[in-house]
């Protein structure tokens, strides 16, 4: 059937395929928007011609929805492959190291080497992970086309977990809660490196949480009986403290009673 159209926002994008998750699934395909506003999608016999509307040739693309990279640590793109030889303790050191390493300048320029590489994978909307000393991301995150959270990442053992939750909540307070599409939440590292009082404190700010959970078995272990190599990684970085205790169970059990009370993210 032919449409017949005024608006000079109005385009049909004729592509290879068109696909979402609303059961859209065409090959060729055609788009149909006004602005930025999907009006119709489909077989180009379903949608028929549009008079007046602009034709672009997409023919040899692919059109889908935005995509959602949920768990990003952007500060990591320009670090390359890491080879995995089976102690993941071993792997969260080097990238440590790699952290340790990294000046103002190599930290931005990470930052938009990652913003660069999710438009070009077609993410359009990303919940990075900010760890201590990257809060530059928020900005260069808010100048780019991208939507999603910046989740301002926090650590601490057993008696550090007071200066850890002032130091969070003053980060937070920092930081204005939204501002060009980029909202600010936080996450508590792990069940291994953050407290449960830490935790609490990260619950109770009222914003997006996320939290790395259940990674290895070598979590499993050091949660279970505060031994193995986690134990021996947090005492080699001085997290460990004579105030540490671990809740003697597994992962998600140690997170079960805050999931069953609010949302949060885990990841890994």
């Amino acid at each position: 059937m032919t449409q017949v159209s005024t608006d000079p926002a109005l385009r049909l994008l004729q592509a290879g395929a068109v696909i979402d998750a609303a059961g859209v699934e065409a090959t060729p395909g055609v788009l149909l928007v006004r602005g930025r506003e999907v009006i119709a999608a489909g077989s180009p016999e379903e949608i028929g011609e549009v008079a007046g509307a602009m034709v672009e040739d997409c023919r040899a693309e692919v059109l889908l929805p935005g995509l959602v990279n949920a768990h990003a640590h952007l500060d990591l793109s320009g670090i390359g492959p890491r080879p995995f030889d089976g102690q993941f303790d071993a792997w969260l050191g080097g990238i440590r190291d790699h952290r340790m390493e990294q000046d103002a300048d190599a930290l931005e320029a990470d930052f938009a080497h990652g913003i660069n590489l999710s438009l070009a994978g077609g993410v359009a909307f990303i919940g990075d992970i900010l760890g201590r000393g990257s809060d530059v991301g928020v900005g260069l995150l808010r100048a780019s086309p991208l939507g999603g959270t910046c989740f301002l990442e926090c650590m601490g053992l057993g008696s550090a977990q007071e200066q850890a939750i002032e130091a969070i909540e003053a980060r937070v307070a920092a930081m204005d809660p939204q501002g060009e599409g980029i909202g600010i939440g936080v996450s508590p590292h792990a069940p291994y490196s953050c407290g449960a009082g830490l935790y609490e404190a990260c619950a109770a700010l009222g914003i997006p949480l996320a939290t790395h959970l259940a990674e290895s078995l070598e979590e499993e272990q050091v949660l279970m009986d505060a031994s193995g190599p986690f134990r021996a990684l947090a005492e080699k970085l001085g997290a460990w403290n004579e105030a540490t205790t671990m809740p003697g169970c597994h992962p998600v059990e140690a997170l079960a009673s805050m999931l069953q009370q609010r949302p949060m993210m885990v990841v890994h």
